[in-house]
């Protein structure tokens, strides 16, 4: 039975916070902030659907305010774009509490909030909705000596081929978009772009195949979760948390969901979705999923710009959650929240612990990683 105690997972939680010309990173200590009760919550009968009944109190008034702290780092957008609102900086998180960022004119700088944490490994950098005619959408960033060998290192970056279906550019007549993504080990990369295929690319050889017309069953990030064995992310259809085993993909076998999706929260009808959500591993099954909404019902995702939204009061919940294996019982039915075996048992639940809320002010929350 896994452990269920916050010192064996993350202990800091971290924000990109801000407006598009300027953002910081700020880092949650969860010892301060809990999205974890100190032992594991006795659970409620699952409903209906499968997914963990959860009382139906208003959502804001059942959850503790989340304080966001003083940041580590801030960065800025060069001033030299002719207008303000084309000033803009994009943030990419690594291991740890580390951030890659880039403005508009390219310039690109590289944070660590540890600082002396020694690491290596490589950050590639696709484009979401990749054009046939541009040639740098596909980027690998390898932190290593330069050659010839020196006593520092520093990042290289080195352009990777396109995806095959870039090269194709007349046969799609609409505007194609990477909706998953996952790392297979250290040894490939996939991608899957929303009604084509999915490709993985071989980091050795630099190249790419198609692994399947279809698409995995994730929207967005995937991870793999070394503790349970399998790959954890937001469904393709309710973007809630669910797995798969991604470890052997062939043509003709389009991975399936093995465990989920669980609802981790229910939330007022009126809060829509003004971003996607996220979703965070923190170790050892447990996991941080973000949700980014508005409370007005009237306003849907990709409607308002960063700055509309900072003064329409964006929320931001937080909800730790914590998947575990299941102690056999007899009694348990298809209906439970968790993966089912051959012989009727429930392999897996999913937990729900606490969330939290903030409400932007002018402070947005982007990316939690």
């Amino acid at each position: 039975m896994m452990e269920s105690t916050l010192g064996h997972s993350r202990r800091f939680l971290n924000l990109i916070v801000g407006m598009s010309g300027v953002k910081s990173l700020c880092c949650i200590d969860l010892m301060h902030q809990p999205l974890f009760n100190p032992t594991t919550p006795t659970t409620q009968p699952p409903n209906g659907n499968g997914s963990q009944s959860v009382p139906q109190t208003p959502a804001a008034l059942m959850m503790e305010q989340l304080v966001v702290p003083a940041s580590s780092f801030s960065f800025q957008a060069s001033p030299s774009a002719p207008n303000y609102d084309q000033r803009k900086i994009e943030c990419f998180p690594l291991t740890g509490r580390q951030v890659i960022c880039a403005d508009q004119l390219g310039r690109t700088f590289h944070c660590d909030a540890e600082r002396g944490h020694d690491w290596g490994s490589s950050l590639f950098v696709i484009e979401r909705f990749p054009k046939s005619e541009v040639s740098y959408q596909v980027e690998a960033f390898v932190y290593r000596h330069p050659s010839p060998a020196r006593y520092s290192r520093t990042w290289h970056c080195e352009l990777l081929p396109p995806p095959p279906y870039l090269h194709e550019p007349n046969k799609y007549n609409r505007r194609l978009e990477i909706c998953s993504y996952a790392a297979l080990g250290s040894s490939s990369i996939c991608i899957s772009v929303n009604g084509i295929s999915t490709y993985r690319l071989n980091i050795a050889t630099q190249t790419w195949e198609e692994v399947g017309k279809w698409t995995l069953p994730f929207h967005g990030k995937v991870e793999y979760v070394p503790e349970l064995n399998l790959w954890f992310g937001l469904s393709a259809e309710s973007h809630h948390l669910a797995a798969a085993d991604l470890s052997s993909l062939e043509l003709d076998s389009q991975p399936q969901l093995l465990v989920g999706p669980w609802k981790e929260l229910h939330l007022p009808e009126e809060w829509k979705e003004c971003e996607d959500s996220q979703l965070v591993s923190l170790g050892f099954g447990k996991f941080c999923v973000a949700r980014f909404l508005h409370p007005n019902d009237r306003i849907h995702k990709g409607e308002l710009g960063d700055e509309e939204l900072s003064s329409q009061n964006c929320i931001t919940v937080l909800t730790g959650v914590e998947v575990v294996p299941r102690v056999p019982n007899a009694n348990v039915n298809s209906n439970s929240s968790g993966s089912v075996s051959s012989n009727g048992i429930s392999e897996l639940r999913m937990i729900p612990h606490k969330s939290r809320c903030h409400t932007s002010n002018g402070t947005i929350v982007h990316t939690v990683f």
